[in-house]
C-alpha cells in the first residue's frame, strides 16, 4: 500500500456573520479524568468512496464544527496556574488529504504501520514532547 499526501492545512474556526468573537485567551484545564490517562492524541481518519464530498465542503463543515467545539481548535499546554489544559486560541485543527492504492478492506480491521503514520506526524510528536508552547 502507498499512501500519497494530496495537501495539508490548518483550518480555523468560522463563526457566524454578526456574531461576537469569543475571548482567545480562555485556559481550560484537564479533567480529573484528563490526568489520570495517558497523554495521546486521538486521530480520525475518514475514509470515502467515490463519487467523495467535495475538499471544499469538508473543510467548510470542519470550521463551522470547530466554531461551536472549540476545544478542538485550542491548543494543550499549561495553563496560568501551571495546570495542563487546552488554551482556546483558535489555532485551529490541520485537515490533510491522503490518497492510498490497495484494497480498501486492508485498512478497516488492522491498519498497517502506513496508515497509522498518516494520523501522527513527527512534528506533532516533537511538538506534545515539549507540551506545546502556545504563542
Amino acid at each position: 500500500m502507498e499512501v500519497k499526501v494530496l495537501s495539508s492545512k490548518i483550518v480555523k474556526p468560522r463563526y457566524a456573520e454578526g456574531a461576537p468573537r469569543p475571548d482567545t485567551t480562555e485556559h481550560v484545564p484537564s479533567s480529573v479524568f484528563d490526568k489520570i490517562t495517558y497523554h495521546i492524541q486521538m486521530a480520525i481518519i475518514y475514509a470515502f468512496q467515490a463519487p467523495a464530498p467535495s475538499t471544499e465542503d469538508i473543510e467548510r463543515g470542519l470550521a463551522q464544527v470547530l466554531s461551536v467545539y472549540r476545544l478542538f481548535a485550542g491548543q494543550v499546554c499549561a495553563g496560568p496556574d501551571g495546570a495542563l489544559g487546552v488554551l482556546l486560541n483558535d489555532h485551529g485543527a490541520r485537515l490533510v488529504r491522503r490518497a492510498w492504492t490497495g484494497p480498501r478492506w486492508s485498512t478497516s480491521r488492522r491498519p498497517s504501520p502506513r496508515l497509522w503514520c498518516c494520523s501522527c506526524t513527527r512534528t506533532w510528536r516533537a511538538t506534545w514532547r515539549r507540551w506545546c508552547r502556545c504563542s
